[in-house]
């Protein structure tokens, strides 16, 4: 699970649960969030998805997005190597090529061609290592390497030697958030 900061107060919380069997990953992700001024909520946000991986390629996504009350979806379902794709944003056939904006999957900073998870607008990006780099998580200083996305989709992350997302940051309105990693051990 992750939590998600706004200028360093909590906004919510992301919980990515995978079950892998044999070359297959099944990851559930929701995503919460609530921005209040006082009783007043300036902000609701509502994300749930299921993706379906087999040998490191996605077999197939759907998931629902709620912001501020409205809504938005996407399917993914491969066919070969290519990838039907059918969001609030349209409906297209993309190559094997294309990658969700899934932080999860480390394999995504070897695309330049994404797909938002959210409503399947397509995203053009190039990828940046930026070096090592140390993240304080669980209580403790852990070693991270560091990358930016850039173009289409402006964000930094940053993953374990083994490929575990520790962590995102992005702006939007001025505002800094960031998606950091609760436990090490979930």
């Amino acid at each position: 699970s992750y939590l998600i900061f706004r200028n360093g107060k909590e906004l919510g919380k992301q919980h990515v649960a995978i079950t892998r069997k044999d070359q297959t990953a099944i990851a559930t992700i929701r995503i919460e969030m609530a921005y209040r001024l006082g009783f007043i909520k300036l902000y609701d946000y509502r994300h749930e998805s299921r993706e379906e991986w087999h040998a490191g390629n996605l077999r197939s996504l759907d998931s629902r997005t709620t912001e501020n009350g409205e809504t938005r979806f996407l399917r993914v379902v491969r066919d070969q190597d290519t990838l039907a794709i059918d969001g609030s944003a349209g409906k297209y056939a993309s190559k094997k090529s294309a990658f969700p904006t899934t932080y999860w999957q480390i394999g995504l900073l070897e695309h330049q061609t994404l797909f938002n998870t959210e409503d399947g607008t397509p995203v053009h990006v190039t990828t940046e290592k930026l070096g090592d780099a140390r993240l304080m998580l669980d209580g403790r200083e852990i070693r991270a390497q560091h990358f930016r996305i850039s173009g289409d989709l402006n964000i930094e992350l940053w993953y374990s030697a083994e490929g575990t997302w520790l962590q995102s940051r992005f702006f939007i309105d001025d505002a800094e958030i960031i998606f950091q990693l609760q436990s090490l051990s979930t």
